[in-house]
């Protein structure tokens, strides 16, 4: 038996996630008649360091009659609380990060912060296409978390009733 079945599972996704961006480079590249990847390095590896500081070192764009503050605080929080959400999932046996009695409550209640980092974004353009955009993208948000909301705490709670 395996000790680490979900640090396994995340090797997995990341290398399903590299040959997926190799892929699409790739077509990319016919697409567009360009040289590509068969000239970056080993393997192709450093095609995804230059795209990685290419966009670091791009220029950030803001509205000149938007509230910047909002336009750049609202990814940050949006990416936050997803990266916080990481704290009390179990990568392995004895591998949590926080070990704690209410991690099913904390998770659903990190994540549900990330809709209001993208209304902060839609909000901060000063544009209307912009703000139905968020606006969207937040219901979209939490119409996905209220039934992933459910399907957790049924289960707690029926084990919680039958405890007793």
């Amino acid at each position: 038996m395996d000790a680490c079945p979900y640090f396994n599972s995340c090797i997995g996704n990341h290398n399903r996630h590299i040959s997926n961006y190799v892929v699409r480079k790739r077509s990319s590249v016919g697409i567009q008649q360009c040289i590509g990847l068969e000239y970056v390095g080993p393997f192709r590896v450093l095609q995804a360091l230059a795209d990685g500081t290419k966009l670091l070192f791009k220029e950030n764009l803001f509205s000149s009659r938007g509230d910047t503050r909002l336009f750049s605080i609202g990814p940050s929080i949006t990416f936050i609380s997803i990266l916080l959400s990481y704290l009390v999932i179990p990568f392995g046996y004895h591998f949590v990060l926080a070990d704690l009695n209410i991690g099913v409550f904390l998770w659903i209640a990190i994540s549900s912060i990330a809709p209001i980092g993208l209304l902060m974004l839609g909000y901060g353009s000063n544009n209307k296409y912009s703000f139905l955009g968020g606006l969207r993208v937040a219901a979209q948000s939490i119409s996905y978390e209220i039934p992933l909301t459910l399907c957790v705490f049924y289960p707690y709670l029926y084990v919680r009733f039958v405890e007793t």
